[in-house]
């Protein structure tokens, strides 16, 4: 019996597409100041946590505050 195929992809062109497509719109929501966008781009749960050069946000709510 052969064992089951474990291999993992690494830098896949479709997901670092996709990765660097939200990145960026990320970056220009921030620079923006666009909340809307921030918003959507977050989770909501509260398990979210954005860490900040000199704090510390947990939570949908925290974030979005």
């Amino acid at each position: 019996m052969s064992a089951p195929d474990t291999a993992v992809v690494v830098d896949d062109p479709a997901v670092v597409a996709e990765v660097w497509e939200v990145f960026e719109r990320y970056e220009a929501a921030l620079v923006a100041g666009d909340h809307a966008v921030l918003d959507e781009l977050f989770w909501s749960g509260a398990e979210a946590v954005r860490f900040g050069i000199a704090d510390l946000q947990r939570g949908g709510a925290e974030i979005r505050a």
